[in-house]
């Protein structure tokens, strides 16, 4: 599912075998990858888009996230509300709400503190 006022930036693909739910006011840059499986490649003798696919695993994209050019969200991942996944980062595990995460695999590096009215480092 896609919420409202969703904006998807071109060539981004989202490969849904089970569930793939984003979220309203969600803005992706262009070749943005999502997708909740992928191809098996347990067979080294059959062609990669002959193997089997793997059991799907839900991937949620919370209201009000951005996901930066080239980036990609992988099987099983939520990306909480309003969290900014930067240019380039492969999303292997869950982001927390109000949290900037980078890098390949993605990690923080910041978070929004509502006590400072600022975003601070992750430590």
């Amino acid at each position: 599912t896609i919420g409202d006022r969703t904006q998807i930036g071109a060539q981004s693909h989202v490969a849904c075998v089970g569930e793939v739910e984003i979220g309203p006011e969600v803005l992706t840059a262009a070749r943005v990858f999502i997708g909740d499986t992928y191809h098996r490649y347990q067979d080294p003798g059959l062609p990669v888009l002959d193997q089997p696919m793997a059991e799907p695993a839900k991937v949620t994209i919370g209201r009000g996230s951005f996901l930066g050019i080239g980036s990609a969200v992988l099987m099983g991942v939520t990306v909480g509300e309003h969290a900014y996944v930067g240019a380039g980062a492969v999303v292997t595990e869950d982001v927390e709400a109000h949290t900037l995460v980078v890098g390949t695999p993605a990690r923080p590096v910041r978070r929004w503190d509502p006590d400072a009215a600022a975003w601070v480092p992750v430590r």
